[in-house]
């Protein structure tokens, strides 16, 4: 985003050429209008009658997304308001384009790499739901108390639901421990785990000990209804749709009265 309509193509060519797809934009209202189909912007302060330290505050009213603003101003109190409105990163012109195509593939780095935590800081499993970052544990809906190496044990069996995880693995794990006898350690914070899940040990639904193996955190079964096209017994093919082709049974007629 920039009023330099001559600097916007270069940009635009140096970028694409890099593999980016590009939307380029020359004033405030394209901008805004746009914010919601880019990954990244980059923007200049300088936008002629308009101020783009204002499209940078109104941006982010609507938006979290990552902004690098492009400057000729040089002056530390243009770049600490600049970042202080909401700038993810601040380089000022003359500038190099293969260190602006750095810094924005870092910053996608960072923002990729950020929501792949957030989404696994959140694990649903069947009636759990797990929020690492919070440290709180829901079973449907209601808040589980539970201690920090319950939490951590939870945590890593939800992450490899439906799978048989070795005891050796949630020891070295959730304990950081590599001696065997700690499986006694296991077990009862299994027990521990249970009771405040209030999942029957004597017929558990949630987590399932594998003799010899390990634990497994079930996950829930999904009955399919039963498929509503097939006829039932007896019915016969009254629910059957068939397909005439109209010449072939011009001809059959033919046929037929042919033969009278």
């Amino acid at each position: 985003m920039d009023d330099d309509k001559d600097l916007v193509d270069v940009l635009t060519f140096v970028f694409q050429r890099a593999g980016f797809a590009t939307i380029p934009a020359h004033d405030r209202e394209v901008a805004l209008q746009r914010l919601g189909s880019v990954d990244i912007v980059l923007m200049d302060v300088d936008l002629g009658r308009d101020s783009g330290f204002d499209l940078l505050v109104q941006m982010r009213r609507r938006s979290d997304v990552p902004v690098i603003v492009l400057s000729g101003r040089r002056d530390e109190e243009d770049v600490v308001r600049g970042l202080d409105l909401g700038a993810d990163d601040y380089i000022t012109k003359p500038f190099n384009h293969r260190e602006v195509i750095a810094r924005v593939r870092a910053k996608l780095r960072k923002v990729k790499a950020t929501a792949v935590e957030q989404h696994l800081s959140i694990v649903k499993i069947g009636p759990l739901t797990l929020e690492e970052s919070a440290h709180a544990v829901f079973k449907d809906g209601e808040p589980v108390a539970l201690s920090l190496t319950e939490l951590r044990l939870l945590h890593y069996l939800m992450l490899r639901a439906g799978s048989v995880v070795p005891s050796e693995a949630l020891v070295r794990q959730v304990w950081h421990y590599e001696d065997a006898g700690l499986h006694d350690v296991l077990r009862l914070a299994v027990h521990r785990l249970r009771r405040k899940l209030k999942d029957d040990p004597t017929n558990p639904q949630l987590l399932e000990t594998v003799p010899g193996l390990g634990i497994k955190l079930r996950t829930p079964l999904v009955a399919l209804p039963p498929p509503s096209f097939l006829p039932d017994q007896g019915a016969g093919l009254a629910g059957t749709c068939t397909c005439v082709d109209p010449r072939q049974a011009m001809r059959e007629s033919e046929m037929r009265r042919t033969a009278m």
